[in-house]
């Protein structure tokens, strides 16, 4: 069972939350023939077979874990069929999984994803509070955000419009100049708000520089919050702490990933008796406030 500290839940009733889902959210899900999404290794490996000059040296890179460079290198090989060949692999309709219910069941404002496939954004746009779904090329981001409408941020791009993706070495440094006024966007949320990792890997660059910026410039003592099923030592979740704010919360990854899955509709369910409470509290406060008059001195 996971055990959430009672910041998180905090946070959340109090919409001070941001989500941040990453793969590990859509791998629960499948489509008609139960087919799941591709992970990232299989995607690359799947590429790597069209390449003509580059599949050892790709394949030698996804050994390594260098995704970033194995991208670089088949985006170069395929040209004009490599966004093609993304298409073909996010553009199925696959449907939303458990985790999906019940992270648009925390009620949050915004939630960030690195995901440029589509299935929670159909799944939330279809709800009875349904959102809108912004990546950089958006404008009107930041009259949204005021308007209190709840939001997707796509910061690496979706797959509705392949030009947008952000896959390849190349790309995370192009868009940190070229998407400059979204990003900032992204690390003004990431600032004044817990944020919470669902599903997600530390090797992003974008993210990795924002929160290490934060960690180090601002020192809060509020950290985020990162939920993974990886074994990490002591020493590296100090690490973790002090270089990019982050308190890790773990839980076992058996059965699919059970746990988290049960966790996060026992936050939900938390969140929801905590929102209510909170609310409660308020309105108590001002019925007991005193009651001013305004005098007419005309």
């Amino acid at each position: 069972m996971i055990h959430w500290p009672s910041a998180v839940v905090s946070a959340l009733s109090r919409n001070r939350a941001v989500l941040f889902i990453g793969a590990g959210i859509s791998a629960g899900s499948r489509d008609a023939e139960g087919k799941r999404p591709p992970a990232w290794g299989g995607l690359l490996d799947t590429a790597a077979k069209k390449c003509t000059t580059v599949q050892r040296r790709v394949r030698a890179l996804i050994r390594a874990g260098d995704l970033l460079t194995a991208c670089e290198l088949i985006s170069g090989d395929l040209a004009e069929d490599w966004r093609e060949f993304l298409k073909q692999q996010f553009l199925i309709k696959y449907n939303h999984n458990k985790n999906h219910e019940h992270i648009h069941n925390l009620g949050q404002q915004i939630v960030i994803t690195p995901n440029f496939d589509k299935i929670y954004d159909i799944y939330a746009s279809n709800q009875s509070d349904p959102v809108v779904v912004k990546w950089a090329r958006d404008h009107d981001i930041v009259s949204d955000l005021r308007m209190g409408r709840r939001i997707i941020l796509k910061v690496h791009g979706t797959i509705d419009h392949p030009e947008s993706i952000i896959i390849t070495r190349s790309e995370y440094a192009r868009s940190r100049i070229k998407d400059y006024a979204f990003f900032k966007v992204v690390d003004s949320l990431l600032l004044i708000n817990t944020t919470i990792f669902l599903g997600c890997g530390l090797s992003d660059p974008d993210v990795q520089l924002i929160l290490e910026t934060q960690a180090l410039r601002h020192t809060p003592d509020q950290p985020h919050y990162f939920v993974t099923s990886e074994r990490l030592t002591d020493q590296e979740k100090a690490i973790l702490k002090s270089t990019r704010g982050l308190r890790v919360i773990t839980y076992n990854s058996r059965n699919n990933h059970a746990e988290l899955t049960e966790g996060l509709a026992a936050l939900a369910e938390k969140v929801s008796i905590e929102r209510k409470s909170f609310l409660a509290r308020q309105i108590e406060r001002e019925s007991s406030a005193p009651n001013y008059s305004i005098i007419d001195i005309g």
